[in-house]
């Protein structure tokens, strides 16, 4: 290999552990460490409901009007999502949920099936009451929203928002069907599906334009 291509390579390796080194550093130092040290403009709320397993459950919220439910990667705490928190808080219910065995819910030692994930956040729903949610998934989040999907339908439920993860989707289901189940498959981000433009900031401040849904 030429060594202006070893050059090149190693830089980009160097720019790259540069890069993930400094946004550590900042999220640690927004948090000193501990989510319960984070400022917070949008004056998150911490909520606790039990599911019907049995498992109390941890959620933050803020704002109000419609509600938007996020639900984090795979042991990512409800925390992650504060700067999505903090933007839609002005004009939206907000709310972020710990899975169980994440962040600040109880850590039970079975109950971490897609469907029983699924189930949890179909019990969220039933707890914060109101109208039709969008629930936002992002990564092992999207399996678990869709198991809630799967399993009891898209009755309250105004909206999916699916964050970094494929999809498979069998030919005859009703989200390939789409527009006559009244929903539009869409796969990826800077597409555009019905709904009020509400995931410009899912990549945080930085990046507000990148989602538009």
């Amino acid at each position: 290999m030429p060594d202006r291509c070893l050059r090149s390579i190693l830089l980009a390796s160097i720019g790259l552990v540069l890069s993930l080194a400094l946004t550590a550093a900042t999220l640690h130092a927004q948090t000193d460490g501990h989510p319960d040290n984070r400022s917070s403009e949008a004056s998150l709320r911490s909520g606790h409901f039990r599911t019907s397993d049995g498992v109390q459950l941890h959620y933050l919220e803020a704002g109000s009007g419609p509600t938007l439910v996020f639900v984090p990667a795979w042991t990512l705490p409800a925390w992650i999502w504060r700067p999505q928190l903090e933007h839609f808080s002005a004009r939206y219910h907000v709310v972020a949920l710990d899975p169980r065995g994440q962040g600040d819910s109880e850590k039970p030692t079975e109950g971490y099936t897609t469907a029983r994930l699924g189930r949890d956040i179909h019990e969220l729903l039933e707890h914060l009451g109101g109208g039709p949610a969008v629930l936002v998934g992002w990564s092992l989040g999207v399996n678990e929203v869709l198991g809630c999907v799967s399993q009891f339908g898209t009755g309250d439920i105004r909206a999916l928002v699916l964050v970094d993860e494929r999809l498979y989707l069998p030919r005859d289901s009703s989200f390939s069907r789409g527009r006559k189940s009244g929903w539009t498959p869409y796969s990826g981000a800077g597409r555009s599906t019905p709904g009020p433009s509400y995931g410009r900031s899912m990549l945080g401040p930085s990046r507000r334009a990148t989602w538009t849904v």
